[in-house]
């Protein structure tokens, strides 16, 4: 043969080896169908970008791992699944595939999920959250021995990770030792954490114990929390922070950054989003948010005058340009502000709220309390505005109307010792004898004392006392009520609560003076 040939020989085996392979290999995953016309623009162009990516290099697990990140991100769940199973399909030696896996079937297949972080334990052994995930997989299972070794390699790995504590508390209960379960919680608000689920536990723990009054405390303090915060996790953090790209994302990674202080990345991110989207007026409205919590209102009230120049119905910039002028001590143009809002959508009661609000501010106290009226029925479920409004009505000596607000409040937040308090103070203290009901102001001042006991709450169940005619008990506790206002220097009111006990000891009650 010659040498030719041979070449020839050489090259054709190659290329039937080659030709022979290809023959074997599967073809290529299809990119999931997703339609793309009912997504945000933002969010379309970073799919589209992402299946190119796919399609251009379809055997890399980056690719699809990726693909899969931005679809998760964005709760498209199946799909994102797919991508993930994929990934791991073209490379089973990256932990992130079975993790991100696990933590995307917590909710729909959590029997799943812990098979996944399991297998991504095999890869890695060094991230916390992993082992959290896994301890909390087995909890639920029932295995506490193997849910105690997860949290336990958690906290060795991070022995600030709070979560791992609660997560023995856990097992503690539930292996009947709450004494070692107060501990762990204790540890835990220690560092930090001030869920409510931490105080639901520790409520729990302490009732196992026997200590009803501890018991009970964490029991209120648990009511206005959340349950859980979610886990503070690098990974998943940094795909939400690089595939998140909606607008209602960047608002939550904004606002966060807000709440940590961290104002100017705040600013700055908006900026980069306002840069590629320079008309976008929800855009502009969250710019012009920061700049005003920056303090920066001059730059603020621009940016959200040039919001409402390129859409004047913008319900939001226009509310948001009411607060900026609220922080620059105009009023009047705030009021401006909120009336414009309420016109753009009658049915927005925060805005009404507001305008009510600023109305009082300039004395307009009739149109004002109307705004109010209207506002308050349908924000029940908003304890701050429920507080505000019963104290500004009261301030107004409209008694008749603020004890039935806080009947209303009441049965919303039925714990609460600021309401449960403000209507005991009125039924033992008001002027008008058709209010004044002195069993149920010791009723409701005993609640709010039980649950909250300081100067406050025991000057009006000392008021209450004296209502029932129960003198001794009045002074008695108006007597350590005193104790606690000197203690905080608080003289004042020391001399306030002096002249009524000065009509407790002559056997008087005490009546609120009509404002």
């Amino acid at each position: 043969m010659t040498r030719t040939a041979a070449r020839r020989a050489t090259a054709l085996s190659v290329w039937s080896t080659i030709a022979l392979a290809l023959a074997c290999q599967s073809p290529p995953a299809r990119t999931p169908d997703i339609d793309l016309r009912a997504l945000e623009p933002r969010l379309a162009k970073r799919i589209q970008e992402r299946l190119a990516a796919v399609n251009l290099r379809p055997t890399s697990a980056e690719t699809w791992g990726r693909l899969g990140m931005v679809l998760d991100v964005h709760d498209i769940r199946k799909e994102a699944a797919y991508c993930y199973e994929q990934a791991q399909t073209l490379d089973d030696e990256d932990f992130r595939w079975p993790y991100f896996l696990g933590v995307l079937k917590l909710m729909s297949h959590q029997g799943e999920s812990l098979g996944h972080f399991l297998g991504a334990s095999e890869l890695i052994d060094d991230y916390a959250p992993l082992f959290i995930y896994i301890g909390g997989g087995h909890l639920l299972n029932e295995e506490l021995e193997k849910a105690t070794d997860a949290f336990h390699r958690a906290l060795e790995i991070d022995a600030d990770f709070y979560r791992a504590r609660l997560g023995l508390a856990k097992v503690a209960l539930a292996r009947g030792a709450p004494e070692t379960a107060r501990a762990l919680l204790d540890t835990a608000l220690a560092q930090g954490a001030a869920e409510g689920e931490v105080h639901w536990l520790l409520a729990e723990a302490y009732r196992r114990l026997g200590n009803e009054a501890a018991a009970q405390r964490h029991f209120q303090w648990a009511q206005p929390l959340k349950l859980l915060e979610p886990m503070s996790d690098s990974l998943r953090v940094a795909i939400r922070r690089e595939e998140g790209v909606t607008l209602a994302l960047i608002q939550q990674r904004t606002d966060h950054l807000l709440r940590q202080g961290q104002v100017g990345t705040a600013i700055e991110q908006w900026q980069q989003v306002l840069a590629e989207d320079p008309h976008s007026v929800d855009v502009l409205a969250q710019l012009g948010r920061a700049l005003a919590m920056s303090g920066q209102l001059e730059e603020a009230v621009s940016t959200f005058t040039k919001a409402l120049e390129l859409d004047p119905s913008h319900l939001n910039a226009q509310t948001l340009l009411g607060d900026a002028r609220l922080q620059q001590r105009k009023i009047e143009l705030a009021v401006s502000a909120y009336e414009r809002a309420v016109q753009i959508d009658p049915g927005h009661d925060r805005a009404r709220y507001k305008l009510g609000t600023t109305l009082l501010i300039v004395g307009r106290q009739e149109e004002g309390l109307d705004q109010l009226r209207q506002a308050i029925l349908a924000l029940r479920e908003d304890l701050e505005a429920q507080l505000h409004f019963t104290t500004t009505v009261t301030r107004l000596g409209h008694h008749h109307e603020v004890v039935d607000s806080y009947r209303r409040a009441l049965e919303h937040f039925p714990g609460n010792a600021h309401l449960q308090n403000g209507l005991a103070w009125l039924l033992a203290t008001s002027p008008h004898d058709d209010l004044r009901d002195g069993e149920q102001a010791l009723a409701w001042a005993q609640r709010a004392a039980q649950r909250s006991q300081n100067a406050q709450t025991l000057e009006t169940l000392a008021a209450a006392h004296a209502e029932v005619g129960d003198f001794r008990s009045a002074v008695e506790v108006a007597t350590r009520a005193k104790e606690l206002l000197l203690k905080a220097g608080n003289f004042p009111a020391v001399g306030q609560l002096e002249q009524r006990l000065k009509r407790y000891r002559s056997q008087q009650p005490y009546r609120h003076p009509p404002p």
